[in-house]
């Protein structure tokens, strides 16, 4: 069985709790780590510190430590707030504060100028190219990575063109069919094909496994 059989077999939609949210509050919820971005920053943080995350020229216009003591006490901020910090630079550079602009990138252009963020490594930088500029790129996740192991559909070998392309091709190279398929993946890696005990017989994916050797 194929990747593109697990596609159609979950037939992933929209998540039913989305909402249309703005590029630049999707760009803030993926670095807090809220993969898929679906709700409204005002659900994942304070209210009194929302006007910081506002806008992108806001944020980049505070020196990350004067953002640092302030924000001191919302632990979730952390490790989060430098990397806010550039991509909210860049963004200002590259679109002049736009909250909602249109990606003047490709895919491959867009990932790897994100990735030279410090901070941004490649897996963020891959979400951020799906969840916020609605690029065709599968972020290569150890979670993804483990159900397409021990489904055969990768191998220890593939690298990162062979993975773009096995599931790009699984979608028909629809940005929005990728989005919606890496959401639906994404909790089945969580609470099923756990690194150390899989729940392979209750796994939505159960009927793919390859047969035993």
């Amino acid at each position: 069985m194929s990747l593109a059989a697990a596609f159609t077999l979950l037939n992933p939609g929209p998540p039913s709790t989305s909402q249309v949210l703005l590029r630049w509050e999707r760009a803030v919820l993926t670095v807090l780590g809220h993969v898929p971005p679906q709700q409204p920053l005002a659900r994942h943080l304070p209210e009194e510190v929302l006007e910081v995350f506002a806008a992108p020229q806001v944020l980049a216009g505070q020196s990350l430590a004067a953002l640092q003591a302030r924000l001191a006490e919302v632990r979730s901020l952390k490790a989060a707030l430098p990397k806010l910090h550039r991509l909210a630079s860049w963004w200002q550079g590259r679109f002049e504060g736009d909250l909602d602009p249109l990606s003047r990138f490709s895919a491959e252009d867009l990932r790897l100028e994100l990735r030279q963020l410090r901070g941004i490594g490649p897996t963020l930088a891959d979400q951020l190219t799906l969840y916020v500029f609605d690029l065709p790129v599968a972020p290569l996740e150890s979670g993804l990575i483990r159900i397409t192991l021990r489904h055969r559909w990768t191998d220890e070998s593939t690298d990162d063109e062979e993975w773009q392309s096995l599931f790009r091709g699984a979608v028909h190279q629809d940005a929005t069919s990728l989005r919606n398929f890496h959401a639906a993946l994404s909790p089945i890696a969580k609470h099923f094909c756990t690194p150390s005990t899989p729940q392979c017989d209750n796994c939505p994916l159960a009927s793919l496994l390859p047969a035993a050797d």
